[in-house]
């Protein structure tokens, strides 16, 4: 996949956003020369992977509770069954 793209006054350029879904460019980037090459590569943020990784942790604590409160609602049912009968 090739794009030619304008340097402006500034130095900033625009990458396609075809391009910027294909390869997860969201936020920061690291460049780096390469030989005679600019080579552009997308970098997690920190703070978004700190976030996700907190958001995937609750997640499992999430699972756990529920498994946990189901357990505990059949043991309740079993012990009221042997109550009752």
């Amino acid at each position: 996949m090739e794009a030619l793209v304008r340097v402006d006054g500034k130095g900033g350029l625009v990458i396609p956003k075809e391009q910027r879904e294909r390869l997860g460019i969201r936020g920061l980037v690291r460049l780096r020369v390469q030989g005679d090459k600019l080579v552009v590569e997308p970098v997690r943020d920190p703070l978004e992977a700190l976030e996700a990784s907190v958001v995937e942790g609750t997640r499992g604590v999430a699972r756990e509770i529920e498994e946990l409160r189901r357990r505990a609602l059949e043991e309740a049912g079993r012990r009221l069954a042997e109550r009752w009968s």
